[in-house]
């Protein structure tokens, strides 16, 4: 059995243990939670009542309760407080008092882990000695910054009595289709603010867009089709924000004569004419007026066309006024 006097001074080891275990998670609960945006913080009970996620480093002794709220004293170049905060931030402002007859000057720096800081703006104040004033930042501030000081970085003394720092509103982003040269038609609008990561479905071609000797092939992110290719109802995460242009493919048809490809065939009325005299007289008039083959008026309109292939004959001005839908489209090719 251990002697009472050496219980007793377990009892008080255990004690000051179980003290200073409480003693840190004290700390832990007053200094380590982050102050929820917006802060709007007012100092008038000096450094005795820091708010939660306020430390503070070499600040004098506070200014009298009369000069409330203005009383946490920066009597020095390089005192600071830090605020941790549980989002991004769009501004921080400062309300001072200037004591001492220089002007001030406050540097507002930012970081995302409360080790390294980066400048953000510096604060310079001319409002004279026992003036009240504030000023707030104009600088981007990064939303990754979690912590944020305020710093005295030249001139008097200054008392701070304000602190605001504004929650960054959430970043949205929109998606605009654009017609990319359509002739006709109206490109769909998407009215929605997406967040950022969230999934987009792509709209259709709901208003009927059109371009000459091209066919619609969805939407693309590139304006030259080099980008991703969507289409109707396809997904995608946005990040930012994001132009969708019609994709605008080539329209492709078949000759007939030849059982090849070609580029989009727009014929002439005159070719359009041989063709069909072609069709009717060429086994009687071939010899006589120099009217080829189909091939052969293809290659009149669209490629090389021999010397010996006359441009006009006699039968082709005659069935130039033949109106075009006379003249059937097997005739001449079909799209694929």
């Amino acid at each position: 059995m251990m002697p009472r006097s050496a219980t007793t001074s377990w009892l008080n080891k255990f004690k000051l243990l179980a003290f200073a275990f409480m003693a840190l998670l004290s700390i832990n609960q007053v200094w380590g939670a982050a102050a929820t945006l917006p802060v709007d913080y007012s100092f008038g009970n000096g450094k005795s009542s820091l708010p939660t996620g306020v430390t503070q480093d070499g600040l004098g002794s506070d200014y009298a309760a009369s000069n409330s709220p203005y009383r946490l004293k920066f009597d020095g170049n390089g005192d600071y407080i830090q605020i941790q905060v549980d989002g991004a931030a769009s501004a921080i402002t400062i309300g001072i008092k200037q004591y001492g007859t220089d002007n001030p000057s406050f540097q507002i720096k930012g970081s995302s882990d409360g080790s390294s800081f980066t400048l953000i703006e510096t604060l310079a104040f001319t409002i004279g000695q026992n003036k009240t004033g504030t000023k707030t930042t104009t600088k981007s501030i990064s939303s990754d910054y979690r912590y944020f000081r305020i710093i005295k970085s030249a001139g008097g003394n200054a008392g701070l009595g304000t602190l605001v720092i504004t929650k960054a509103a959430p970043s949205t982003f929109s998606v605009t289709y654009n017609a990319n040269g359509a002739t006709s038609g109206s490109v769909p609008t998407d009215a929605t603010a997406y967040s950022s990561g969230a999934s987009v479905t792509v709209l259709g071609n709901t208003g009927n867009l059109v371009k000459t000797d091209k066919k619609f092939g969805g939407w693309n992110t590139n304006s030259g089709g080099t980008g991703t290719t969507y289409q109707a109802g396809g997904t995608f995460n946005i990040s930012a924000n994001t132009t969708l242009y019609a994709k605008w493919d080539n329209v492709t048809y078949t000759d007939l004569s030849s059982g090849q490809k070609s580029g989009h065939f727009q014929p002439s009325f005159l070719a359009l004419s041989q063709i069909v005299i072609w069709g009717f007289f060429a086994f009687f008039c071939k010899k006589v007026f120099h009217i080829r083959c189909m091939e052969g008026a293809w290659r009149m309109h669209g490629g090389s066309r021999p010397s010996s292939q006359p441009l006009f004959s006699p039968f082709g001005t005659l069935f130039a006024i033949a109106p075009t839908w006379l003249i059937p489209n097997w005739l001449i090719g079909y799209p694929i």
